[in-house]
């Protein structure tokens, strides 16, 4: 029973750090994507 509530307590903290560098991949993607918009855009 330790174990599990354990494994309970740790399991959060993962899923936060990968929800965080999936915004951060998402927000450099958009970037990218909007400078290349505009400079297509501009040509």
């Amino acid at each position: 029973m330790y174990r599990h509530s354990n494994l309970f307590l740790m399991d959060p903290t993962p899923t936060i750090d990968l929800a965080g560098l999936c915004l951060v991949v998402l927000v450099h993607a958009g970037i990218l994507a909007l400078r290349l918009g505009i400079t297509l855009n501009r040509a």
